[in-house]
C-alpha cells in the first residue's frame, strides 16, 4: 500500500475519532490530580502518569518516596508557544511525610496555616519522535501532537491531598510490624485528621509567633548590631532559651539574609535556616578586616537554627493530647548556641565609625579607616 495512502488513512482515523488534544494547563491538571488523589503511589497510577510525560521516568518510584501533604492547588498558565509551554502549579502545603510515616509540618509567618509551594512544569509538543507511542504517531500525522510534560521542579516528592494521605498512612500502618513506624503513623493520623476537619494541627493554643517569625526577629536585630550592645542583647534574649550576652570577636558583614520555611516535628522542635551573602570577616574590637578571607563579591553562608516550644507540652512526654501549662501560651524559642553576629554593611559602617571616633589606639584608628574604605565600596 502506498505510503501516501497510509498517511491519509491515518489522518482520517485520527480526525474521525474526534480526538482533541489537551491544552498544556489541562495536561498539568491531570498530572496533579493523579498525585493529589494518591494514584501515583500505585503501579496503575504511575502508568497513567507516564502517559503524560515526554520521556519515561529513569527508574520506578521507590516505595519510600517522601509525600507532601497539601490542602489544594491551582494550575496557572505562565507561557505557551507553538511547541513549548511553561505552566505553574501553586499548592497550599501543610507538611511532609517521610518513609517512617513521620509527619513534619512546614510553616511560614502565619501560625498553623498552610504555606505556598510552587512547582514549575515545562511541556513540549512534537520534537519527541523517538519517544512517541503509536497513538502519538497518529496524532502527529493529523498535526495534533499532544502536550507532554518534559520536566518539572520537584523539591519534595508526591503532592497528595489530606484524604489520600490519610488512606496511605492507614494502609502502611496496617502492613507494618515496626513499633516505631506504627507509633509515627498514629501521631500522623491524629494530625492529618485534625487538619482535614479544619482544626489546628496541634491541640494546644495557637502560638503568637511562628518559628520562622522568631528567627526573622533574631536575624533582624542581629543584623542591626544587637549582639554588640546591652540594649540589643536585652531585646534578643526573649527570643532564646538562654540569655544572649554581649559578643566580642569575629563578626561577619553580610548583604541581607533570607529564611527557609520552618520544619516542625511532632516532638515540639523546629528548624529554620538563614542564608546570607557574606562579604567580610572583621574583628569587633580592632576593626581589622583580613583581606582575602572571603572571595570578591562574597560567598553564600548558612546558619541553622533549632527552636523548641516552651510552656507547652513537654517533648514526647505525654503524647499529642496534653495541653500546655494552665494560663501559659506556647512560645517558640531558639535553643542552643547562636552563631556569631552577621551584620549589614550599614551597621558595620556605623559601628566602625563610632569605634574609630572613640579609640585612642592608633592601630585601631588606622584599621577603622581601612575598614570604612572597604565597606563603603559595598554600598
Amino acid at each position: 500500500m502506498p505510503r501516501a495512502l497510509i498517511a491519509l488513512m491515518t489522518l482520517v482515523v485520527a480526525l474521525s475519532s474526534g480526538d482533541q488534544r489537551m491544552s498544556p494547563e489541562e495536561t498539568v491538571r491531570r498530572y496533579c490530580a493523579l498525585e493529589f488523589d494518591g494514584q501515583t503511589l500505585t503501579p496503575e497510577g504511575r502508568s497513567k502518569r507516564a502517559a503524560l510525560l515526554a520521556a519515561a521516568p529513569l527508574a520506578p518510584d521507590p516505595s519510600g518516596d517522601r509525600l507532601v501533604i497539601v490542602r489544594d492547588y491551582v494550575v496557572k498558565r505562565d507561557r505557551v508557544e507553538a511547541h513549548a509551554a511553561s505552566i505553574v502549579a501553586d499548592y497550599a502545603m501543610f507538611g511532609t511525610l517521610d518513609a517512617s510515616l513521620r509527619f513534619t509540618r512546614v510553616e511560614g509567618r502565619r501560625p498553623q496555616a498552610p504555606t505556598r509551594q510552587r512547582r514549575d512544569f515545562t511541556l513540549v509538543s512534537g520534537g519527541v519522535r523517538d519517544r512517541r507511542s503509536p497513538d502519538d504517531r497518529a496524532r502527529a500525522a493529523s498535526g495534533r501532537m499532544p502536550w507532554k510534560i518534559e520536566s518539572h521542579r520537584d523539591p519534595f516528592g508526591h503532592y497528595v491531598g489530606l484524604d489520600a494521605g490519610i488512606r496511605y498512612v492507614t494502609a502502611a500502618r496496617e502492613t507494618s510490624s515496626d513499633p516505631v513506624i506504627r507509633g509515627n503513623a498514629d501521631r500522623t493520623l491524629r494530625t492529618l485528621t485534625r487538619l482535614a476537619a479544619g482544626a489546628p494541627s496541634q491541640p494546644e493554643s495557637i502560638v503568637s509567633k511562628t518559628p520562622q517569625a522568631v528567627v526573622e526577629g533574631f536575624c533582624t536585630l542581629d543584623a542591626d548590631g544587637g549582639r554588640m550592645t546591652p540594649a540589643g542583647t536585652r531585646a534578643l534574649s526573649p527570643l532564646c532559651v538562654q540569655p544572649v550576652s554581649l559578643y566580642r570577636g569575629t563578626i561577619t558583614v553580610v548583604r541581607d539574609f533570607g529564611l527557609s520555611l520552618a520544619s516542625i516535628a511532632d516532638d515540639n522542635t523546629a528548624g529554620v535556616a538563614a542564608e546570607y551573602i557574606a562579604l567580610f570577616e572583621m574583628d569587633s574590637e580592632s576593626a581589622n578586616i583580613e583581606p582575602g578571607r572571603l572571595p570578591p563579591g562574597g560567598i553564600k553562608v548558612r546558619n541553622d537554627f533549632t527552636l523548641i516550644l516552651t510552656n507547652g507540652p513537654p517533648p514526647r512526654a505525654l503524647g499529642d493530647n496534653v495541653a500546655g501549662e494552665a494560663g501559659a501560651s506556647p512560645v517558640w524559642k531558639i535553643d542552643g548556641p547562636v552563631p556569631p553576629p552577621h551584620i549589614t554593611v550599614g551597621t558595620a559602617i556605623r559601628y566602625v565609625t563610632e569605634l574609630g571616633d572613640k579609640t585612642t589606639d592608633d592601630r585601631i584608628r588606622k584599621n577603622a579607616v581601612r575598614a570604612l574604605a572597604s565597606l563603603k565600596l559595598q554600598k
